[in-house]
């Protein structure tokens, strides 16, 4: 599996086990490691949540570490986990999960049979965790995937089912400054659905554990990590899995297949009329800058992104892919006449520049738009506002832009802008 992020795992699993609302998070490993995941953490929350209104108190708090020395390394610091786990039992925390940074992995910890025996001696408790060991066992996306590998452990095998429905794997950074994350909820209002678990972003311990009571599975994100935890947490064919839409067409075709099992708040016609004429309105809009160009798509992060073709194809542009992972099945699922590109043939971006010469480029990381800036640099075509470094065609950042059509009317207007001369960069304070 390629690599997708430079966070580690012991990073990817504190987020996982964050998650849960009432349980505490236990970082074995060295201050400092905490202290970076405890500030990225917080700037994130200080910022959504000023830009939000919401003077919660932040989740980061609930994280607190072992801090290993250099006796712990060299004698072991499995004890250290212990008593810093009890402590917070002690505290009357219910729920407590550790992850381990990269010294409890080189010296060999057993942290796993602490957590077993003292869950023992607890009863009640569910005391668990990842031996991540840092970036040993692999990147964020490993780690997050691990604490899912943990949770799903503690759900009811047979709960009585109803016609609610479980909300997977929405990201936490995908959402980071952006007012966007209650828009699947928005949707699913629509019809009268109620919201069982939203499973690795916000639960409590209560509704992992009821997860199977769910109906349906409902991924955000159409990527690797849905549908690892669809894997972890399946349960035979009870559980029907419909991704959450994005864009016009996606949500046409879900509010149909919805509307046969739930009961909308108005008609499906009614529905799939505001959607065609949305969609509409936006073509009229974005027809003099954006019909018959073409957008060059960088993506390091996001496994599939055929929303995001879909909605350029929409307003009559056309798509190349460069992508980290060239599998044509890891980044589109629709779109077959897309061309897809291998991003290890960054070193060659010039070529491919002038090959296909896009109009504008997107990205979904900034590490993605510094390689593209690094490997070409072309003085004869349109600078961008946002950047001192003249390059082939205007940039813009893109993030994820939430259930339904909303954020996808968004992005296109800001793609509309931008190739109208309006200035690049990132849009996701606009969301």
């Amino acid at each position: 599996m390629t690599t997708r992020t430079t966070s580690c795992a012991a990073y990817g699993a504190a987020l996982g086990f964050m998650s849960v609302q009432d349980a505490a998070v236990v970082v074995h490993g060295s201050r400092s490691c905490q202290n970076m995941m405890f500030t990225s953490k917080s700037i994130r929350e200080t910022e959504k949540r000023k830009y939000r209104g919401d003077l919660k108190l932040m989740e980061s708090r609930r994280m607190v570490c072992t801090e290993m020395d250099e006796m712990c390394a060299i004698f072991g610091g499995a004890e250290t986990l212990r008593r810093c786990m009890q402590s917070l039992v002690d505290q009357g925390w219910k729920n407590v999960f550790f992850t381990t940074t990269c010294a409890p992995g080189l010296i060999g910890d057993d942290c796993k049979s602490i957590a077993r025996t003292m869950e023992a001696e607890n009863p009640g408790c569910c005391l668990n965790g990842v031996e991540a060991s840092g970036n040993m066992t692999g990147d964020w996306e490993e780690g997050f995937n691990g604490s899912s590998r943990v949770l799903a452990g503690y759900m009811d095998e047979d709960p009585e089912q109803d016609d609610s429905v479980n909300i997977i794997a929405e990201r936490y950074f995908y959402y980071f400054n952006q007012n966007i994350d209650d828009r699947i909820l928005k949707i699913l209002e629509d019809f009268d659905v109620r919201v069982n678990c939203r499973y690795l972003y916000r639960s409590t311990m209560d509704e992992v554990r009821q997860f199977k009571k769910a109906r349906c599975n409902m991924p955000v994100i159409d990527d690797y990590i849905s549908d690892t935890v669809l894997g972890q947490t399946s349960f035979g064919n009870r559980q029907a899995t419909l991704l959450a839409p994005n864009g016009f067409d996606a949500y046409a075709d879900w509010a149909d297949r919805m509307s046969k099992t739930y009961q909308p708040k108005e008609s499906l016609q009614d529905t799939l009329e505001k959607v065609s004429s949305s969609k509409e309105r936006i073509i009229e809009i974005t027809d003099r800058n954006c019909s018959g160009k073409t957008a060059l798509i960088y993506h390091e992060e996001t496994d599939r992104i055929d929303w995001e073709v879909d909605a350029l194809k929409d307003i009559g542009m056309s798509c190349i892919v460069v992508a980290k992972n060239s599998d044509r099945g890891s980044v589109l699922r629709r779109n077959k006449d897309v061309i897809v590109e291998d991003a290890a043939k960054v070193p060659e971006f010039r070529s491919l520049m002038r090959e296909h010469c896009p109009d504008i480029l997107i990205s979904d990381t900034d590490l993605g738009m510094s390689k593209v800036k690094q490997h070409y640099d072309v003085k004869d075509r349109i600078v961008s506002e946002s950047d001192s470094l003249d390059i082939c065609a205007p940039m813009m950042k893109q993030f994820y832009p939430g259930a339904g059509i909303e954020g996808t009317i968004r992005f296109l207007e800001r793609v509309n802008d931008v190739l109208g001369g309006k200035g690049a960069g990132s849009w996701r304070n606009d969301a």
